[in-house]
């Protein structure tokens, strides 16, 4: 990866941190987790004990991931990457239910969000097409509309060209633009 790319998603990482931690507790709003087929830790625990685990390629030499890519794209034209986004730091949740809206904004994470040098986001990308049963998922896709940012959705499966386009739609970049 590139140096700069590390750079930009250790920058992303230090701002998810600092949001957590000067947040005031009063703000905190537990929030039950509606985990429908939830095993217990112990049992996952013993289960991966007794599991072998392998590594696996994330990406093929003279190849390449959709990650990859979008980095390097992000990178060619000035611009920050930031991975794993939580939407309650994305978000500023406000008006009366603003505690409600807030508790799952902290459930839900942005899978990118490509952002200008001064951390101004600009819009958020997911990605779909590596499962069967990949979908957008409804809240996220309402909270990036409440706050007019686009939500870009790129398919594992199409071409980089396609993907690219998207992209530069949706940064109102040329539709030729490099990367």
């Amino acid at each position: 990866m590139e140096p700069i790319s590390l750079s930009l998603m250790a920058i992303g990482a230090t701002g998810v941190a600092l949001r957590r931690a000067t947040r005031p507790p009063e703000s905190i709003v537990e929030f039950p987790s509606p985990r429908l087929h939830a095993t217990p830790r112990s049992a996952i625990l013993a289960a991966l004990g007794r599991c072998r685990l392998v590594p696996r390629k994330l990406a093929t030499p003279g190849g390449g991931t959709l990650a990859l890519s979008l980095s390097r794209f992000v990178a060619r034209h000035g611009l920050q990457l930031s991975i794993q986004t939580s939407l309650a730091t994305l978000f500023d949740a406000r008006g009366d239910e603003a505690d409600i809206v807030d508790g799952a904004l902290r459930q839900r994470w942005a899978e990118f969000v490509i952002c200008d040098l001064t951390g101004t986001p600009l819009c958020g990308v997911e990605t779909v097409g590596r499962r069967a049963d990949d979908r957008c998922d409804p809240v996220r896709r309402e909270a990036f509309a409440r706050a007019s940012l686009p939500l870009v959705v790129l398919n594992a499966r199409a071409g980089w060209e396609q993907n690219r386009a998207r992209l530069a739609q949706a940064l109102g970049l040329p539709p030729d633009a490099a990367g």
